[in-house]
């Protein structure tokens, strides 16, 4: 269908699937090499939903993450990281959070 429709598919700089991936991440020296190779890969590149904020567009935040938030809330499961990204994201959007990397340790503490 892509190439049908006369996009040209780029190949990835990185497998996009870590090694031995069966459904989640499991700490390994094979994972950690394949993580490093992906920070390094795409390290110099822009995160769609930056760009999005920059232009003051809307973000698909609510289609990814906010998703799983949802489906947690269904299923009875807690999602904190999802959810913290899902507010980090949309405060940001109404200006009143700045992007930074400032808020991943907010986001992680979340988590626990």
């Amino acid at each position: 269908m892509a190439l049908a429709s006369g996009a040209c598919p780029q190949r990835m700089l990185v497998e996009p699937v870590p090694p031995g991936w069966c459904g989640r991440s499991v700490p390994s020296v094979a994972y950690d090499g394949w993580l490093t190779k992906v920070v390094a890969a795409y390290v110099d590149q822009k995160a769609s939903m930056l760009q999005d904020i920059e232009r003051q567009r809307p973000t698909e935040i609510d289609f990814i993450n906010g998703y799983v938030v949802d489906l947690g809330r269904q299923f009875g499961i807690s999602t904190p990281a999802n959810a913290g990204i899902v507010e980090t994201i949309r405060a940001i959007s109404r200006g009143q959070a700045a992007p930074g990397t400032m808020h991943l340790a907010e986001i992680l503490e979340a988590k626990r």
